[in-house]
């Protein structure tokens, strides 16, 4: 496992942040005719900022669920994917583009407190979505450890 900073495997010893905004498009609620609903949905479709990095989504989502920033972030490889584990694995977040059930699986076996993912890494498989939600459900359920699945 190598610890990341700045999208590298070095460590500086320290790590520096700017307040900026969001690296996730809103909901805009307040829609006023059909026309702007579509625009809406059709933005929402994919939230994240194209300018975004994997970097900068990383550190915003590992803030928004509590963590700190001086957490430590290490690169794991599970079926072939990669995911972030935080504060030695208490939280795993994988920014894939592309999910699978075999990763699914392997991030269970791990039990973390949470696991965050993109939606976007679903690939419109309602179904791999729903099956991802029910399996850490039954796992929680099953264990002494329970799972916390967000998507963002």
């Amino acid at each position: 496992m190598a610890e990341i900073y700045n999208g590298s495997t070095r460590d500086a010893g320290f790590r520096k942040f700017e307040l900026r905004e969001s690296n996730f498009v809103f909901w805009k609620s307040k829609v006023i005719d059909k026309s702007d609903l579509q625009s809406t949905l059709d933005l929402s479709i994919d939230n994240v900022n194209p300018k975004a990095t994997q970097i900068d989504l990383l550190f915003e989502i590992v803030l928004k669920s509590g963590f700190s920033c001086s957490e430590i972030i290490s690169e794991v490889k599970l079926a072939g994917k990669v995911v972030f584990s935080i504060a030695n694995g208490a939280l795993l977040i994988c920014l894939e583009d592309k999910l699978t059930a075999e990763l699914i699986d392997a991030v269970i076996e791990l039990e973390p407190m949470q696991f965050i993912c993109l939606d976007k890494g679903f690939q419109g498989n309602d179904q791999l979505k729903a099956n991802t939600a029910q399996a850490f459900k039954t796992h929680s359920q099953n264990s002494d450890v329970e799972t916390v699945f967000k998507v963002v």
